[in-house]
C-alpha cells in the first residue's frame, strides 16, 4: 500500500508544480504523511467516535450502509477495542521497524 501512496504522492505533488525543489519536498512530505497517518490511524478514529453509536434493534433496522447493520461495541466497551488496536499499531510498528533495520541485514548477509 506505502508504493500506491508514493505514486499518488508524487502525482498529486506535480499537479501543483512547484517553483522549487524545497517546496516540492515540503509538499511530497506532506501528502506521504498525510497518506500514512489516514492509513494507520483511521481504525482507531472508527472505534473511538462512530462505532456502538448507530446501532438499533433487529426489529427497527433504522441505520443500514448497503444493507449491512452497523456493529455494536462489545459488552466491556469500546474503550477495550481501542485500546488493543492501540497496542498492536504502537508495538507492531516498532516491533516491524526493527527486524527491518536489524535482523534483515544479518539475515540476508
Amino acid at each position: 500500500m506505502g508504493k500506491i501512496y508514493r505514486v499518488l504522492a508524487i502525482w498529486f505533488t506535480n499537479l501543483e508544480c512547484p517553483r522549487t525543489f524545497t517546496e516540492y519536498e515540503n509538499s511530497f512530505t506532506f501528502k506521504m504523511f498525510l497518506f500514512q497517518f489516514v492509513n494507520y490511524y483511521s481504525s482507531l478514529v472508527y472505534v473511538a467516535f462512530f462505532k456502538g453509536r448507530f446501532y438499533g434493534y433487529p426489529a427497527e433496522m433504522k441505520y443500514n450502509i448497503f444493507n449491512y447493520r452497523l456493529e455494536q461495541c462489545d459488552p466491556a466497551g469500546c474503550m477495550m477495542e481501542l485500546v488493543i488496536q492501540l497496542a498492536i499499531i504502537m508495538v507492531g510498528k516498532q516491533v516491524l521497524n526493527n527486524f527491518m533495520e536489524i535482523a534483515l541485514p544479518l539475515v540476508i548477509s
